[in-house]
């Protein structure tokens, strides 16, 4: 197949079009101001960053300084009166004491979360099994469906009825028809 060459999709030859005048442009971007003002911006930030570091490391030679010329203030805590009050939450080191472990076993080098672990497998079990009171031997804690089995069985204390209230079987209120609902009607049903 041959190829049709027509005008339409050809591009004239413009190569003997040149005006002088447009050959630079006075807004062109001048590269070599950017570069410069780049680069004293760089040292100017470097500069700043580093006499702020000079600064803050004097103030803080100074400061060491002042406090070991000039003893605390007399109205400064000392550091057992900065303790909160009594009873104080005691951190995770030597939280096993308190556990009463068989055997005398040591949480503090065992798995970070050890000492939960162990709480959490009591809680459990109290909430499986229930727990008595060791010195007076009354029941301090039972399971949920046990508790509920011994209130069903006892009962929930309710009130008398009054005389002259009618129970709910007898009696319905309803809203009545004429007030659009904001009254309410009494009717047997």
């Amino acid at each position: 197949m041959k190829k049709r060459r027509d005008d339409i999709h050809e591009t004239p030859d413009v190569t003997y079009i040149h005006n002088p005048e447009v050959a630079h442009e006075v807004s062109d971007v001048n590269i070599k101001a950017i570069l410069q003002f780049t680069a004293g911006l760089l040292v100017f930030a470097v500069t700043v960053h580093i006499l702020m570091w000079l600064m803050l490391r004097t103030f803080e030679a100074r400061e060491v300084r002042r406090e070991e010329k000039a003893p605390p203030s007399p109205m400064a805590l000392t550091p057992k009166e900065r303790l909160p009050p009594e009873p104080r939450l005691q951190a995770a080191p030597g939280f096993g004491d308190d556990l009463a472990l068989e055997g005398g076993r040591n949480l503090e080098l065992q798995a970070p979360q050890a000492e939960y672990r162990v709480l959490r497998q009591r809680w459990e079990q109290v909430l499986r099994n229930g727990q008595k009171d060791e010195k007076t031997g009354a029941v301090t804690a039972l399971p949920i469906e046990q508790a509920i089995k011994q209130v069903a069985a006892q009962g929930l204390p309710a009130r008398p009825a009054a005389a002259g209230q009618k129970s709910y079987q007898q009696v319905m209120e309803i809203p009545s028809y004429p007030s659009s609902g904001r009254m309410m009607e009494m009717r047997r049903q």
